[in-house]
C-alpha cells in the first residue's frame, strides 16, 4: 500500500479539511466529482465522530495498488462505533475493524475504477500525495503561535542577560 498521508482531526477546523483533502484526492485520482463529494460528505461525518471520541484522531489515506485495481483507503484512527449509526456501505465497497499502530481503526475501502492500477501517474501520485500531506490553516496557526512564544523567550532571555550588564 502506498500512503498519501494523515489528516490530524484534533483542531476545530480539521473535519472541513479533511473533507476538502480527501474531496480533492479522488476527484484527481477517478475525475468523477460526483463520487469525490459523496465519499468526503460521509468522510465529513466520519471525521466529526472521530473527532468527538480520540483526542489525537486522524485519518490515514492510502491507496492500494497489489490487486488488478487501484483501491483508495481511508483508516479513520482512533474511531469507536460511528459506522453502526451511519451505513458506510452504501457508499464504500468494504468497511472493517483494524489496528492501525497498535490503535482501532475503522477501515473504509473503494474500488477506484475497472482498470489496471498501471493508469496512475508518479506525477499524479505525487499530485494527490502533496494535497493529503499540506498542512491546514489550523496547523500553521499553531505552527505561528509556536514560534512566537520561542521568539519572546529568547527575547526575555535577552532582556534579562542585558540588564544584569
Amino acid at each position: 500500500m502506498i500512503e498519501l498521508g494523515a489528516i490530524s482531526v484534533a483542531q476545530a477546523g480539521s473535519v472541513g479539511e479533511a473533507r476538502e483533502k480527501v474531496r480533492e484526492a479522488l476527484a484527481d485520482l477517478t475525475g468523477n466529482t460526483m463520487v469525490a463529494s459523496r465519499i468526503a460528505g460521509v468522510t465529513s461525518h466520519l471525521a466529526r465522530a472521530l473527532r468527538r471520541g480520540a483526542d489525537d484522531g486522524r485519518i490515514v489515506v492510502r491507496l492500494d495498488r497489489s490487486g488488478q485495481l487501484l483501491v483508495f483507503v481511508l483508516d479513520f484512527v482512533g474511531i469507536r462505533d460511528a459506522s453502526e449509526s451511519f451505513p458506510v456501505s452504501s457508499f464504500f465497497d468494504s468497511s472493517t475493524r483494524v489496528r492501525v499502530e497498535g490503535e482501532p481503526a475503522l477501515r473504509l475501502t473503494i474500488e477506484l475504477s475497472s482498470t489496471p492500477t498501471t493508469t496512475l501517474t508518479d506525477r499524479q501520485l505525487a499530485r494527490v500525495q502533496a494535497g493529503i500531506r499540506k498542512k491546514g490553516r489550523d496547523a500553521l496557526l499553531e505552527e505561528v503561535q509556536a514560534k512566537n512564544r520561542e521568539l519572546q523567550e529568547s527575547f526575555d532571555n535577552l532582556q534579562r542577560t542585558t540588564a544584569a550588564k
